[in-house]
């Protein structure tokens, strides 16, 4: 963007924010994206990069980045960074080329017992390219979501889940939102993805390029960003009850079920979908119990 239409921009206070971290972000790109060699190195570099410079923008009420110090509880907003996202890609970038990996933002208007909904702005930016999601809540609490500096495109249509025709990006990570996810589609051609890179993932549902995400155990400091990015870009994020994550205390170290979905058809979907799953895995697990069981009696008769 060149000078005189950055000047132009009219900017709210969280959309101050915003910006000047998403610019921030893309430095963090053109710097650390290739000289970089190692995780530890990466994190702590770019921590320090993001530290050094927010401190000359804005009061800062608290700021917390990943395995740094939790710096404040005065007034002011709290900014949290992930200056890492997608660690494995990173570090397997020149082997495994294309694989997202990422910084993440989220800033609260409250630096103590916070919520989802106290997120002002947020942001995401992809390393290996500079493209960015920017989100701002607006003066009538609504969220705004630009994407590279242009307003998100127009909120999903589909009202069911379809893994052939739209991607869907489940966490594949841990075990039982892994078992859950393939018990959810049993039977059903198409693919069941995963970047490797959440917040890469939620923006995706953002821009419609993925229908949703799903996580039994969604990071907080990566889930406050998408929660904002999502929102923003007309699509809805809520736990596995179909319940909005407003309410729910944000926590940068914690860990939250969540949905991303492109609308709130999707959402429900994926609501019903889980639990009908999550039913036919604990009738399984209590067969296979059962079953074991019967084996242990059978041999210890028969001894």
């Amino acid at each position: 963007m060149d000078q005189k239409n950055e000047q132009a921009i009219p900017l709210l206070p969280g959309e101050a924010i915003a910006y000047d971290l998403a610019k921030l972000s893309r430095l963090v790109g053109e710097k650390f994206g290739r000289i970089v060699q190692s995780d530890a190195n990466a994190r702590r570099e770019i921590g320090m990069f993001f530290e050094d410079r927010l401190r000359k923008i804005h009061k800062l009420g608290r700021l917390t980045i990943e395995e740094g110090p939790d710096q404040g509880r005065g007034d002011g907003v709290w900014i949290c960074i992930q200056p890492l996202d997608g660690r494995r890609n990173f570090l397997d970038r020149h082997h495994l080329i294309g694989l997202p990996f990422t910084s993440v933002f989220t800033v609260l208007d409250r630096t103590d017992r916070a919520t989802f909904k106290d997120v002002l702005s947020a942001g995401v930016i992809d390393l290996r390219t500079g493209n960015t999601w920017t989100a701002w809540r607006d003066e009538k609490g609504a969220y705004r979501t630009v994407i590279n500096h242009e307003t998100a495109p127009t909120p999903a249509q589909e009202r069911k889940i379809d893994l052939g025709t739209k991607d869907f990006f489940p966490d594949l990570f841990f075990p039982p939102t892994r078992e859950l996810a393939a018990e959810m589609f049993r039977g059903e051609e198409g693919w069941l993805r995963s970047p490797g890179c959440a917040s890469y993932e939620m923006a995706c549902v953002a821009s419609g390029i993925a229908a949703a995400t799903l996580c039994l155990s969604q990071r907080q400091r990566e889930l406050g960003a998408g929660y904002a990015i999502v929102k923003g870009a007309g699509g809805t994020v809520c736990d596995f009850d179909g319940r909005p994550l407003d309410d729910v205390p944000f926590d940068f170290h914690s860990k939250t079920p969540a949905i991303c979905a492109g609308n709130t058809a999707l959402a429900d979907d994926l609501v019903a979908r889980a639990k009908k799953a999550r039913t036919a895995l604990a009738r399984r697990d209590t067969a296979e119990k059962f079953l074991r069981h019967s084996e242990a009696c059978q041999a210890a008769n028969g001894s």
